[in-house]
């Protein structure tokens, strides 16, 4: 019949769309490929970094442990009223500042990440978990 068809033949432009499309499809997956054993790599990098900073660090610094258990106590105040969403991180960021030695200058660092990104630190609730 005359009428026409449903399913268009597809022209030349069609075709040099599709093959367009397959080549960066290919293209796509090798960057994603490279990508991905990039990453592979980064990650096997930071592991060994973390190994090595614990070795090297166990037995060279011994943090105070009434200091890290304060910085537990604020951390949690903190991140309770500033960020919950962030308390899962308190384990975390008290074992790196132990292993970091602690001390006053650990503290102040610490400080210094909290306050670029909370605009605010610590000593907001420092007054919540004091010795009396």
């Amino acid at each position: 019949s005359g009428a026409p068809s449903e399913f268009p033949v597809p022209g030349r432009a069609h075709l040099g769309n599709e093959a367009a499309s397959r080549e960066e499809a290919q293209v796509g997956e090798a960057t994603r490929r490279e990508l991905e054993g990039e990453l592979d790599r980064q990650r096997d990098l930071l592991e060994k970094a973390m190994v090595e900073k614990r070795s090297g660090l166990a037995g060279e610094k011994k943090a105070d442990a009434e200091d890290v258990e304060e910085l537990k106590a604020l951390l949690i105040a903190f991140y309770t009223k500033v960020n919950p969403t962030k308390l899962g991180n308190v384990d975390t960021i008290v074992n790196d500042y132990a292993l970091r030695g602690g001390g006053w200058q650990e503290r102040e660092a610490l400080n210094e990440d909290l306050r670029t990104v909370y605009q605010c630190d610590l000593s907001m609730v420092q007054h919540a978990v004091s010795s009396p």
